[in-house]
């Protein structure tokens, strides 16, 4: 029989990560994009729900209302301003013992625009998202981590249309 001691450090270590694991859901793929999609559904002009018990609430700048894709959409197939669309472009695994695996997601995100000023109304969009992005581990344990990685807009080449780009990385607990 193995003896192991374990100092209080590592002990605390070892309790930190079965509570974090316990706290988060276990998911596969097209499920985790499924809530992505409806958390970005939210984004509807009014006050969010991430900061509701805040006196001074984010405001969104836009509503998206069903225009949330978990697909990838070109410009011509656009009927309908402001459009969000997304799609996995990259996804790794890690397995860090005892069944635990991760999977780490790399999104590519789009949103389309169309205003006098497409540049100031793509910024204020890709600030809605990020908020969103920002807060989301908050209200749904089944992601582990939510982070933007980079953004960029059109800079206004596409006027009176709007381009705006978002790399994400995602990160949750694979089903067994």
């Amino acid at each position: 029989m193995l003896m192991v001691s374990f100092s209080s450090v590592e002990k605390d270590l070892i309790l930190t990560f079965n509570s974090v694991h316990d706290r988060i859901l276990q998911m596969n793929k097209k499920e985790l994009l499924e809530i992505f999609t409806q958390e970005l559904r939210k984004i509807d002009g009014g006050a969010s729900v991430f900061l509701a018990n805040l006196s001074d609430p984010y405001i969104f700048k836009h509503s998206v209302h069903e225009n949330v894709y978990p697909r990838y959409i070109y410009l011509d197939e656009v009927n309908d301003f402001p459009l969000i669309c997304f799609y996995v472009s990259q996804e790794t695994r890690t397995h860090i013992g005892g069944g635990v695996k991760y999977a780490n997601l790399l999104v590519n995100l789009r949103t389309y625009v169309n205003s006098e000023d497409p540049n100031e109304e793509t910024e204020d969009l890709i600030d809605d998202i990020d908020h969103v992005i920002k807060y989301i581990t908050q209200v749904q344990p089944c992601f582990v981590e939510c982070r933007v990685i980079s953004t960029s807009t059109d800079e206004g080449i596409m006027a009176p249309v709007g381009v705006g780009e978002m790399n994400i990385e995602m990160i949750y607990l694979l089903e067994e």
